[in-house]
């Protein structure tokens, strides 16, 4: 591509284009037109842009690849509001010394909201990040790495202003020792990570380390926590304990996704309007829905949205102690206001026949959705019938009953299970068509 020196005629016709520029997106890869091009040669034209002012209305910028010749960021951005930095792999140390001198060059940019670094990131990139005084959002999904306690005192008293944190780490590993400061989840008694304005947080690692960072979190306005911890965190329940009036009173959205399927905790927050438990291996027992949803307080009638989700099980005679059919009945009983209701039935037991249903109350449930129904079922017209019969006798003013499917080891179980299916949607069409006549032909009241 270069044939000759760079002049600057030259890039005062790129700058004529380049002042128009607000994304760029950097992407490193072998086969590109540069990729044989001096690396000095590059960095002294990106500077000389710069100099121009090229990167001034510049409002975004996207480096992706595996980051072997990582292109600077401009050093002069006023106007720079979302940077993303995502890569597999880091070529060297001096690679990442160079995206993080990089990443200060503009982290006090006054306009500068958001920021996600995805890849194998170290220490020598969150040196930095705590310069990031005026983020709303900051996303880190790190790979064979856990955030170091150092860290994490730096980062709460230096963003004010943060609103959105999700971290991500993969490591099932501890965090490396640090200046003397003591490991995630064993803090000093002085010290507590205070987040003032943080109002979503997104916790997910296969490391105990970032879910002990649960103990010596404090975020009062947070109002949306999700949390994917394996195994599961045994500071959960210091959390909701020292967060106690936030977790009573603004948290609104709760996502659990862990080998404990334990629901104990969820009871303290009372405001709930959307709740997710994932169970990863273990069931999620009856035992469990009945305790946690018969209790007494009234944290699950201001669920609107409930997901109670199971992989499927490898041992069947786990599914004995899983939930059965019959726990709708308890979860319509104990969430009067739920609208959508997404749930995994793994038990064998089939849905019982009704006749008492003029002493329950309606529910107004709209929308349901099986993520999987037990596979020792049968698909037959008469249990077709039952199914549908019971969840309109449940739920008599949900639109159509819906069926995801889950894996199954037997050859076509999944295809013949949704034909099945359908006839319990025509079924339950049928149903709808009939009380519908009977409204008509019902004289009116006086």
């Amino acid at each position: 591509m270069f044939t000759g020196p760079v002049r600057n005629e030259h890039l005062q016709r790129v700058f004529y284009y380049a002042k128009r520029i607000r994304y760029i997106h950097y992407r490193d890869v072998d086969d590109s037109p540069y990729s044989n091009a001096p690396r000095d040669l590059m960095i002294s034209i990106f500077m000389r842009m710069d100099k121009l002012g090229a990167f001034v209305p510049l409002r975004r910028v996207d480096l992706h690849g595996p980051l072997g010749n990582a292109m600077p960021l401009p050093l002069t951005s006023p106007n720079l509001d979302t940077i993303e930095i995502r890569t597999e792999r880091i070529e060297s140390e001096l690679t990442e010394i160079e995206i993080a001198s990089s990443l200060q060059s503009v982290a006090q940019s006054p306009l500068l909201q958001s920021l996600l670094i995805s890849g194998p990131f170290r220490d020598i990139t969150f040196r930095v990040l705590p310069d990031f005084v005026n983020l709303l959002r900051l996303t880190m999904s790190l790979k064979d790495f856990d955030i170091p306690a150092h860290f994490l005192k730096r980062f709460a008293s230096s963003m004010p202003s943060l609103q959105y944190l999700r971290v991500y780490t993969n490591s099932c590993r501890s965090a490396p020792p640090n200046d003397g400061s003591q490991r995630l989840g064993q803090p000093h008694s002085i010290f507590r990570s205070s987040f003032p304005s943080l109002k979503i947080l997104d916790v997910a690692s296969h490391s105990i380390n970032l879910g002990n960072l649960l103990g010596i979190l404090n975020a009062p306005l947070l109002e949306s926590f999700s949390l994917s911890v394996v195994p599961a965190s045994p500071h959960m329940h210091q959390f909701v304990e020292s967060n106690r009036q936030v977790v009573k009173d603004k948290v609104h959205r709760l996502v659990i996704k862990t080998t404990d399927p334990s629901l104990g905790f969820v009871k303290s927050f009372e405001n709930l309007r959307d709740l997710t438990v994932s169970s990863l291996t273990r069931p999620l027992p009856m035992f469990e829905i009945v305790g946690t949803f018969t209790c007494e307080g009234l944290w699950s009638r201001s669920l609107v949205h409930l997901h109670l989700i199971q992989r499927t099980l490898s041992d069947a005679s786990m599914c004995f102690v899983c939930m059965p059919i019959a726990a709708l009945l308890v979860i319509a009983d104990a969430c009067p206001n739920l609208e959508s209701l997404h749930i995994s039935i793994y038990h064998p037991e089939r849905p019982k026949k009704q006749t008492d249903n003029q002493k329950r109350n309606p529910h107004d449930l709209k929308k349901l959705v099986f993520a999987n129904l037990p596979g020792s079922w049968d698909e037959t017209m008469t249990l077709a019938i039952d199914l549908a019969s019971y969840l309109d006798l449940i739920f008599p003013a949900m639109g159509v009953p819906q069926y995801t499917g889950a894996k199954s080891d037997k050859p076509n179980a999944l295809a013949k299970r949704e034909e099945w299916w359908k006839g319990v949607q025509d079924m339950w069409g049928t149903f709808q068509t009939i009380k519908d006549r009977q409204c008509i032909k019902q004289p009116p009241s006086t």
